[in-house]
Formats: C-alpha cells, structure tokens, sequence
C-alpha cells in the first residue's frame, strides 16, 4: 500500500472506488496508519465505507470461497447482520449447495465481529463448542438474542459458559438441542442454579432428552417447553414466569 503521501487525490481516490461521496482526510489516514495489512484489505476497508446491497453480495460470495478479508473489513454491524440472514437463507432455500467445510469457514470469520443478535440455527451440522465459544467471546458485552436450534454438537459445558459470558442475554432459544440438563455445575459436580440475569424468553421446544431444569432467572417471563417428553425437574427461581 502506498504511503499517504503518495496517494492520489482523495476525489480520485473515491471515483476510482465507486463512491458516492468522496472520502474525508481522515478516512484515508486510518486505513493507512497503523496496522499492517495488504493493498486488498485496505481496498475492502476504503470500499466498506460506502457499501451498496450489490457490493455486500459480493462480499457475501467471497466468504463462501473461503476470502474473509472483506467481510472482516466491515465496519458496520449491521452490514455483518445483513450478511449472515443472508447466509442463513441461502442454507434453507438451497440444502446441500454449500459444503460444510464452506459453513465452517463462515463460522470462522464470525470471530471478532460484533453482533446484537446471532441466529445460528443453520449452521446446526457443524457448529460445535470450540466454535460457538470463539464466535460469542468477541461480542460477550453486545450479544442479547442467541438462537443455536437443533445445534446438536453443543454441550452443557459450552452453553453454560455462553451465558456466563454474555450477560446481556435476554432471549436464548435451544429448540431441538441434544441437552440433558440445563444447570450450573459446580466444583466436584455440584448442580446449582444457572444464572440468567437479563434472560426474559427461553426456547427450549422439542428437546426430547431433557430432563432437568434450574435456573436463576429473575427476568425471565416466558419459557416454551412443549415436546420435553422427559423433563420431571423444574425450578426456576422467578415471580412472573409463564410456561
């Protein structure tokens, strides 16, 4: 990449790069100073700052190739969110058109992004602990919605670090997950109730294995248990639960 002062003009700058309005001094200066990186990401960074529905699309194909770069060049939320729903649709309207190892790569360039809501469910067959923890550690202090129906490969041990991370949870679906128990487990196996502070809607329909559930959830308003054939324990600390 060349240095600033060997940049062109910034006007030429932004007509070479298709933008609608042309990039301010300080724009330039922050894709050029500080960290290094490659002419291609500095080009995905100067064009995320004035993306079209067309260009995300682009971006969107890139990262099933296995090119992340531009996706990670975001700078907005939102054009991440947009890509994902639009991942995840593609899954449900066309099975089997992306490979799994394809999901997979999708899931990796997840971790560092922030999110407000992660809908994974699509992902089921091939996200699993190691994923799931490295995707939510990087937007533990954003995160409010989590939706891992069906994801079968998720343990205990992983959603229970989840939700002690993400503390800002408030609706949390795990709809045909293989669970047993939804618990705290302490030291030497201690069973406890599992802290969910902000939690206000629980999905948990179809989770044909579960058995048991504690939770200490104070906000907690709503909890969708039908298709639980085996669920016999049920305790949740709360005054305005409805199930």
């Amino acid at each position: 990449l060349l240095s600033q002062s060997k940049m062109p003009s910034l006007m030429a700058i932004s007509i070479s790069l298709g933008l609608k309005a042309p990039l301010q001094e300080g724009d330039l200066e922050a894709i050029c100073k500080g960290e290094r990186q490659s002419p291609t990401q500095a080009l995905e960074k100067l064009q995320a700052l004035n993306l079209t529905p067309a260009r995300l699309v682009v971006i969107k194909n890139q990262l099933l190739r296995g090119e992340s770069a531009g996706f990670r060049a975001l700078a907005v939320g939102r054009h991440h969110t947009w890509i994902l729903k639009e991942l995840c649709k593609h899954l449900r309207e066309q099975p089997g058109t992306i490979t799994e190892e394809q999901q997979r790569g999708v899931l990796r360039a997840l971790v560092g992004p922030t999110f407000e809501r992660l809908k994974l469910s699509e992902f089921a067959a091939v996200l699993d602990d190691r994923l799931l923890l490295a995707i939510t550690e990087g937007t533990k202090e954003f995160l409010t919605a989590l939706d891992l129906s069906h994801c079968r490969l998720i343990t205990l041990s992983a959603i229970q670090t989840v939700v002690t991370n993400c503390n800002q949870l408030v609706s949390l679906t795990l709809d045909g997950t293989s669970l047993t128990r939804l618990e705290a487990t302490g030291f030497f196996g201690r069973v406890d109730f599992l802290q969910l502070p902000k939690l206000k809607r629980l999905g948990l329909k179809g989770c044909e294995t579960l058995e048991t559930i504690r939770l200490d959830a104070p906000q907690l308003e709503k909890v969708v248990v039908q298709g639980c054939k085996k669920l016999c324990v049920f305790e949740v600390k709360n005054n305005r639960l409805r199930v």
